[in-house]
This record gives C-alpha cells, sequence and structure tokens, in this order.
C-alpha cells in the first residue's frame, strides 16, 4: 500500500474513532449509514423488478422517476428558499 494512502487511511480511521466517542454524533452517523444503506438498497430492487418486467428501458425510465421530481422542484424552489429567513442567522 502506498504511503500517502496509508496516512489518508490512518487520518480517517483515527477522525471516525474520535467522532464515535461523542455519543449523539455516533447516533447521526449510523442513522445516516442505516439511511444510505435502505436507499441503496431500494435502488437496486427498483431497478432489478423494472428489468425483469420492461427490459433496460424501464430501468431507465424508474431512474427518471425516481430523479426527476427532486431536479425539477429542486431547480424552481432554490430561488424561494433563498429569500426565506433562515433560523438562527
Amino acid at each position: 500500500m502506498p504511503v500517502r494512502l496509508r496516512e489518508d487511511l490512518r487520518v480517517r480511521l483515527v477522525s471516525t474513532r474520535t467522532a464515535l466517542r461523542d455519543r449523539n454524533l455516533a447516533r447521526l452517523m449510523l442513522s445516516w449509514g442505516s439511511w444510505v444503506t435502505t436507499d441503496w438498497a431500494f435502488l437496486i430492487t427498483v431497478s432489478v423488478m423494472a428489468l425483469e418486467v420492461g427490459g433496460p428501458a424501464a430501468v431507465g425510465l424508474a431512474g427518471a422517476v425516481r430523479v426527476l421530481p427532486s431536479a425539477l422542484l429542486g431547480t424552481l424552489l432554490s430561488p424561494l428558499a433563498d429569500h426565506l429567513p433562515r433560523p438562527g442567522c
């Protein structure tokens, strides 16, 4: 393993251990990890089902249905969010 990669890995592990010592941060990391894992499993499940039902085109359609609402609404609503006051600011 190259020295730089080993050093980067060491820094990440030390940082993770430090973060896990804080109970609230550890709970946040656990919930975030659970959400990411669940989201990934859902994506794989929907993709496999779409492939079985309608082939590659259905997988593309399922992906578009999943992503397009966020992309469109985010683009339309982000200027509104910029004008709203932020709590604590």
